[in-house]
């Protein structure tokens, strides 16, 4: 991820909750809020006032900076007002991030609600890491996860965003458009449901003296990473080491789960064998003239070669 002039904000919201989310809020941002002003909300089907108490606007890193950007998406709102106070909505897999925003286009981090889309509650997240003392300009990196379908198998294709990366953007200079802040990153996850601020992992290469557009921050699993343009990996060298780590995870799991079919057969044949065994062959094993289990009569030298081993290849 560069730092770049051209890269807006993505907006998208999904508003499926919008006359309980407004009613909610509101006894939350404004706790005298009336019973009577409250069922109002609730009961609220007008268009028109709908339209009224959700507005769409313009949320891109191009607004907050002063530089051009695109509008909202068709999906939905990327805000609401509320009481007086803008609210940025995060449309995540199965929950929505609410950030208090003013009027400049900055987030206040301090202010977050997180909405669960199942169980349609709202609640405050936890907060890992220090938050900025006061809004901010962010860059929205959004994690998104695909599947393109299988038509022979009849699965259909799916498209999630899983989490949101929140970049803190410095404001236009004398010497500079703008500026992304590698170094200061939060994430927010549709699994955790919280605020964390990323650790971000600067390359020994990078000092004061380096130029900041000569810089990338790779986001991987392990976390954040702050190195420099010619140091970034090949990006098919990139795809190919995680097609390699995907098959070898396949693997490991079809061996584990052969492995157990065997086990429960064995088990299953033993048990039922267990009360069949043939008085002839029970004896001492160390009386040599006594009949013995052919399992117990073997010696470890007894496995000479590949024919002579019992083994279960489970070997793809």
């Amino acid at each position: 991820m560069r730092s770049s002039a051209n890269t807006p904000y993505r907006a998208a919201c999904d508003c499926r909750f919008r006359n309980q989310l407004l009613a909610k809020l509101s006894v939350r941002a404004c706790p005298s809020l009336s019973k009577i002003q409250i069922r109002l909300h609730r009961a609220s089907k007008s268009r028109q006032r709908l339209q009224r108490s959700l507005r769409t606007q313009r949320t891109t890193a191009a607004a907050a900076t002063g530089l051009e950007g695109n509008e909202t998406t068709s999906e939905g709102p990327a805000s609401i007002e509320l009481q007086g106070q803008s609210y940025r909505l995060i449309d995540l897999e199965g929950c929505e991030y609410l950030i208090a925003r003013t009027a400049e286009g900055k987030f206040d981090l301090r202010d977050v609600y997180v909405h669960d889309k199942d169980l349609d509650i709202f609640a405050r997240p936890e907060v890992h890491g220090e938050l900025p003392e006061k809004p901010l300009y962010y860059q929205e990196v959004p994690w998104t996860v695909m599947y393109t379908g299988d038509r022979i198998n009849n699965k259909m294709p799916w498209k999630r965003t899983e989490k949101m990366f929140l970049v803190e953007v410095k404001p236009p200079g004398e010497d500079m458009d703008f500026l992304l802040n590698l170094e200061c990153i939060f994430e927010l996850s549709h699994k955790s449901r919280d605020v964390r601020r990323g650790q971000v992992h600067k390359s020994e290469s990078i000092d004061e003296n380096t130029d900041p557009y000569e810089t990338t921050l790779r986001i991987t699993r392990e976390g954040f990473h702050l190195q420099l343009l010619n140091e970034m990996p090949e990006i098919d060298d990139i795809v190919g080491a995680e097609e390699a780590r995907l098959w070898e995870a396949e693997q490991a799991a079809a061996r584990a789960k052969s492995a157990a079919s065997v086990a429960s057969t064995l088990g299953k044949d033993m048990e039922a064998t267990a009360d069949a065994v043939d008085p002839m062959i029970e004896g001492d094993a160390s009386d040599p003239e006594a009949a013995q289990d052919p399992i117990d009569a073997m010696s470890e030298n007894d496995f000479d070669g590949p024919d002579d081993t019992p083994a279960v290849d489970l070997g793809f």
